[in-house]
């Protein structure tokens, strides 16, 4: 009866354990959110049913862009809101906050903003604040938009030193609550464009891919964009091919659009044919010849991980916990009939 006792207390802990991260894994997956931002239309916003900003102001006058935050949560919280340019995301994807892609063109938001654009906060719980902006439009008028955003994310400065008290390995994933600001001083949209810049066979995420480097130098985004990229060799045999679907192309905006590869290619000529369509029926094609050399193959394969897959750590564990577990069913089967045998 001891074995057999121990064999459930045993069986009991791993259940026990194994329910306890299951459990934990699906806590940590629900972020805590605790604010939310609304936007506040000016007095020349173009369309007020709208959620973000679209207003039309003469040159050079000044303004006031404003968003009110909420803390919903029980207790004080420290939060950024930043006014920030609005640009294109390797990912063609609008990114509203700061980040390594660059404008390609002025004038733009973060030019117009007097004073700070990255204002700290602190506000008490259930509470609400109105942030404010203040820009000059430029002076010279302009034909399209300049977009940009306004973004409101906890301020890591007052909850890093919580973090780092925790002991393992943590994984802290920031929210950011964004909105679009658009501004004009005339009426009516220019056509947008997309053109090639560049293309290239580099490392992309670790793995080999021609990066084509494409621009949209016109003020005005893009919504609803496919693609589809095709690279043949020599001889005109497809090598490798990609799509997209439902992206978004920021104003006067480069960027970079990836078409991966199965492996590095060899030194030798290919060539690349792209294509792009929006929402409103606007259609784009490119074409370009590209030359890999032996330094560019050789600078690419060093720089890519080849076929290496991570160590299976929670299959090992999963099936030494069923060893285990089948041993002591053994085990216990074993002195239950021996037990039977010796009362015979």
């Amino acid at each position: 009866m001891k074995a057999k006792k121990l064999f459930f207390t045993f069986l009991t802990i791993i259940i026990g354990i194994l329910t306890y991260n299951i459990s934990a894994s699906a806590a940590n997956n629900n972020a805590d959110i605790p604010f939310t931002m609304e936007t506040i239309h000016p007095n020349d916003q173009i369309n007020k049913s709208t959620s973000y900003i679209d207003a039309l102001y003469k040159p050079g006058q000044q303004q006031k862009l404003q968003v009110k935050v909420r803390n919903s949560s029980n207790t004080t919280q420290h939060f950024i809101v930043s006014a920030s340019d609005a640009t294109t995301s390797n990912g063609l994807a609008i990114d509203y906050t700061k980040n390594k892609q660059k404008l390609i063109g002025s004038p733009k938001l973060s030019e117009l903003i007097n004073g700070n654009a990255d204002q700290a906060i602190a506000m008490p719980a259930k509470s609400s604040k109105i942030v404010t902006f203040n820009l000059t439009m430029p002076r010279e008028q302009f034909k399209g938009i300049i977009m940009g955003g306004i973004s409101v994310y906890k301020d890591d400065r007052f909850y890093q030193q919580n973090n780092n008290n925790n002991k393992g390995v943590s994984i802290n994933n920031r929210f950011v609550y964004s909105t679009a600001v658009l501004l004009r001083n005339q009426k009516g949209n220019v056509l947008p464009d997309i053109k090639l810049v560049d293309a290239k066979q580099a490392p992309n995420n670790q793995s080999p891919a021609i990066v084509t480097t494409l621009k949209n130098d016109k003020r005005n985004f893009i919504s609803g964009v496919k693609t589809r990229s095709t690279i043949k060799d020599k001889d005109g045999k497809k090598v490798a091919e990609n799509s997209t679907n439902l992206g978004q192309i920021a104003p006067i905006s480069q960027f970079d659009l990836s078409t991966p590869l199965n492996e590095t290619l060899s030194p030798g000529e290919y060539t690349l044919d792209g294509q792009a369509s929006a929402s409103d029926g606007q259609n784009w094609t490119w074409h370009k010849k590209i030359i890999i050399t032996q330094q560019n193959f050789d600078n690419t394969q060093k720089n890519i991980v080849t076929n290496k897959k991570p160590f299976p750590w929670a299959m090992v564990i999963i099936i030494t916990l069923i060893v285990v577990i089948l041993l002591l069913i053994g085990l216990l089967l074993y002195l239950l009939l021996k037990r039977r045998k010796n009362e015979q």
